[in-house]
């Protein structure tokens, strides 16, 4: 019961008097609730913020550390000793196996003059692998002019007959000493051929000479170059340079 006004007014059982929350109002349970989390969300946030802050400065004094780079100088020297190694090993490699070639090709055409079991040797060796034809060239001469394939006398000691050796020997690289492939060589009274993986080409002369002959070496990319080689059986350098 409650007394207003000098009257007693009666609360029916099962009233209450706490006012009922207005419809589409969010209890303080539900707010504290969200509050919690979005102080989470802050905390975790700042949290990945400082471990960013830390990595980032844990770099920076890594860059710095003389030890460090110390460390990492001497891993970058060890690269380029590696790498200096291959590439000396593979050249060395590269010119072993062009003078075994070599001496083979001279091997093959030992053959009293006779050019065409000069070529017969020559394809014998290319086709069981053991002298290289990346181009064709010795293929294709043998079948379109084997009497254009040179022929040395079957005796040794008239190897340096200068006028039965008509060969021009020699090898094509670049400023760097890297062997040029796929360069067209050619002179005047002989014909053209291509250098092989090696720089290494074989040049036929139409007659025989002690003379000095004018050779001009030319491919894309590289400045035509000329130059006068004597003709003999000993590989000759002839060194192109790379347009820029």
């Amino acid at each position: 019961m409650v007394a207003v006004e000098n009257e007693t007014v009666t609360i029916p059982a099962g009233k209450s008097d706490v006012v009922p929350a207005e419809p589409g109002s969010v209890p303080a349970s539900v707010l504290g609730s969200k509050k919690e989390e979005e102080l989470l969300d802050v905390r975790e946030k700042a949290v990945e913020a400082r471990e960013k802050a830390l990595d980032a400065r844990e770099k920076a004094s890594l860059l710095k550390n003389p030890t460090f780079l110390a460390l990492l100088a001497a891993f970058v020297a060890l690269l380029g000793n590696m790498f200096v190694t291959y590439f000396n090993n593979r050249t060395l490699h590269e010119n072993e196996k062009s003078q075994e070639q070599s001496n083979l090709v001279l091997q093959a055409i030992r053959t009293g003059k006779n050019p065409s079991e000069s070529c017969r040797n020559l394809l014998f060796f290319v086709n069981v692998g053991l002298l290289d034809d990346p181009h064709s060239t010795i293929r294709n001469q043998c079948q379109q002019d084997p009497t254009s394939v040179p022929s040395l006398p079957a005796n040794p000691n008239l190897l340096f007959d200068t006028a039965a050796v008509s060969v021009l020997n020699g090898v094509v690289r670049d400023e760097f000493s890297h062997p040029i492939q796929g360069a067209t060589v050619s002179a005047v009274g002989s014909y053209s051929v291509s250098t092989d993986a090696n720089g290494a080409f074989l040049l036929s002369l139409r007659e025989a000479t002690t003379n000095p002959v004018r050779v001009t070496v030319e491919k894309q990319g590289y400045a035509t170059t000329d130059q006068w080689i004597i003709p003999s059986l000993s590989a000759q350098l002839i060194t192109i340079r790379r347009l820029k």
